[in-house]
This record gives C-alpha cells, structure tokens and sequence, in this order.
C-alpha cells in the first residue's frame, strides 16, 4: 500500500520558515478538521493527497497575481478551474468549491474534455494521462493568463507553471517562474521562496 502523503515539514528552507511553517500548517489544520467532520469519508491514498494538492492550490492562489483586465477582476464571474484528463483532484477540487472562495469569487471546477474548452478558465490543472499532449495543450494557452498546474515528473521543466512532486513521502512543488511571467502572471516572493524554480 501507498505511503501516506506528509506535509513536507522537513523541507523548509533557510530564510522562509515562517511563510512556509504557516502555510503546511494552514494546510494540515484544514485537512484534519476534513478528516474529523467526514471520519467516514473513505478516502484512498490518492484522494488524500488529491485532497492536500488542492488545499494548497487555493492557497497558492493568495501569492499570484492575474493582469490587470483579466477576468479575474470581475467578481460577477465565477473563478474557473479546469481539469483536463483523468485525475483525482478535481473531486477533491469540487469539494474545495463548496467552502471556499478564490480572489472573491466563487469557484467553479470543471472537466474538460480537449483543449478547445480551455477558454474561460483562470487555473488549468493538466493531469498526467494527458502527458502524451502536453505540448499541444500548452500551445493552445499560450501567453494567456491560465494558471497552469500539474502532478508529473518533469512537467515544470516542460511549460507547467506549478508541478506537484514526491520527495521520500513529503508533497513538494516545483515553480516554472519564466512560463508563468508570460503568460502575464505575478508571483510573490514568498510564493517563489517556497517552491523549487526550474527552467
């Protein structure tokens, strides 16, 4: 059986413990109150972690900035987060939707079936059975203001903004800053202090 996912603790680095000790700590007190309010959930090891990959996908959101004039500053719109391929987080997204608000605005994930529904979306996760058409969905965003954000090997180092990675049990993320300042998107220090930056 799969290792339990841990909050990556350990990986805190010189100069951005507390940003980061606050965060995994944020994190680990949402999913324990999950955990105590639905002790019958039945959750699997990967909707478990899908469960903690979400939970900081909304937090990462508080450390970027869209352009000014995207459609993330109409608050009369939902925020849109798509999921292209076959993936564990978009139920752990769904749940997220029901309790929580991004930039002020409710949140809305959606299953998409190509590239072509792409538009629309502020946070495009790109599941890892799609990795085969990586480079066309990619193409068909680019310089668009879409967060992009994956959970497979050598995905930053290929266009995705935001890669979710393990590290001897630990949920880690790696930061493709190029990819994301073109397409328009700001990320804080503090967001780029905790993550590893590939090119």
């Amino acid at each position: 059986m799969a290792e339990t996912p841990k909050f990556p603790f350990n990986a805190i680095r010189s100069g951005n413990t507390s940003a980061w000790s606050k965060l995994c700590l944020r994190v680990a007190l949402v999913m324990i109150t999950l955990i105590l309010v639905a002790p019958d959930s039945g959750w699997t090891q990967d909707e478990l972690q899908a469960q903690m990959k979400a939970e900081f996908i909304e937090r990462f959101t508080r450390l970027i900035e869209w352009p000014a004039g995207s459609s993330v500053s109409d608050t009369s719109t939902p925020f849109v987060i798509g999921v292209i391929g076959d993936s564990s987080i978009r139920g752990a997204l769904e749940n997220l939707s029901k309790r929580a608000r991004i930039k002020g605005k409710a949140v809305e994930v959606k299953a998409l079936e190509g590239t072509n529904q792409t538009g629309g979306c502020q946070i495009l996760f790109i599941s890892g059975s799609t990795a085969d058409q990586l480079g066309t969905t990619l193409q068909s965003i680019k310089n668009k203001p879409i967060l992009t954000i994956g959970d497979t090997a050598g995905f930053a180092k290929k266009g995705v903004m935001i890669n979710f990675v393990m590290a001897e049990g630990y949920i880690r993320f790696q930061i493709n800053q190029h990819a994301a300042n073109k397409a328009g998107l700001t990320m804080t220090t503090a967001l780029l202090g905790l993550g590893e930056t590939v090119e």
